[in-house]
C-alpha cells in the first residue's frame, strides 16, 4: 500500500503526538482494508446450519475458511507487526499482536482438524473457542488504542 509506505514514524522527526496519530492511522487503514477483504472471502465460505450442522457442511466450510480467510488474517498480522507503536503503547500493542497470534494458531489447528473430520461436537467446541479468542482480540485492540482493529 503506497499510503502506508509514505507515512513516517515518530522516529522520523515527528512529535510523539504526531507519531501516535500516524501509528493510529496506519493501523486503522490496515484493519479497514482487512475487513473489506475478509468480507468478500467470508461471503464465499459455505454456510453451516448452526441449528443442525452436518459433517459435510463442517468440512466444506472449514476447508474454505482455511484456504481463504485464515491467509488474510495471517497477512494482516504480518503487516501489523511492521508498525511501530508509540513508546507508551508498546506493551499494549504487543499484547494485541499476541492475541491475534493465539487466534491464528488455534484457528489453524481447529480448521485443519475439522476439514478432515467434520466432527460436529468438535466444531461446536471450536466455535466457542474462536468466540473467546475474538473477544480477547477485541479487548486488546481497544486497550492498545486501535479500536478499528477490534476483531480485525
Amino acid at each position: 500500500m503506497m499510503l502506508l509506505a509514505g507515512c513516517g514514524g515518530a522516529g522520523s522527526g515527528e512529535s510523539s503526538t504526531t507519531g501516535a496519530a500516524s501509528f493510529s492511522v496506519q493501523a486503522r487503514t490496515l484493519c479497514q482494508d482487512f475487513r473489506k477483504r475478509v468480507a468478500g472471502a467470508v461471503a464465499n465460505v459455505p454456510q453451516v446450519d448452526e441449528a443442525n450442522p452436518q459433517p459435510e457442511q463442517v468440512k466444506a466450510a472449514t476447508a474454505a475458511a482455511a484456504e481463504t480467510v485464515l491467509p488474510l488474517v495471517r497477512s494482516t498480522l504480518a503487516r501489523l507487526r511492521k508498525l511501530e507503536p508509540p513508546a507508551d503503547r508498546v506493551a499494549k500493542w504487543q499484547s494485541f499482536l499476541h492475541n491475534i497470534d493465539a487466534f491464528v494458531s488455534t484457528s489453524a489447528k481447529n480448521l485443519d482438524s475439522l476439514r478432515e473430520s467434520g466432527d460436529v461436537a468438535e466444531y461446536r467446541r471450536a466455535i466457542g473457542e474462536r468466540d473467546d479468542l475474538i473477544e480477547r482480540v477485541d479487548v486488546s485492540a481497544i486497550v492498545a488504542g486501535v479500536p478499528a482493529c477490534a476483531f480485525l
